[in-house]
């Protein structure tokens, strides 16, 4: 069982590899498609708010917040 061990270890460790390399990738596309930098969270956002607040057996309160 000496040898298994390591080579169980070597693919776990490239399976983590692969898949948070292919997220980092995904990540840089999404963010070079998007050069405006509306998808990508940075803190405040420039435009309008929309706020929908509801409870059970109330109507809908819909509110617009400008920054």
């Amino acid at each position: 069982m000496d040898w298994q061990q390591p080579i169980a270890l070597g693919i776990v460790a490239a399976t983590v590899f692969l898949f948070g390399w292919s997220r980092w990738r995904r990540r840089k596309s999404f963010e070079k498609a998007l050069p405006c930098g509306c998808g990508v969270g940075q803190g405040g956002s420039k435009g309008p708010h929309i706020v929908v607040q509801s409870r059970r057996g109330e109507p809908q309160k819909i509110i617009f917040k400008q920054p």
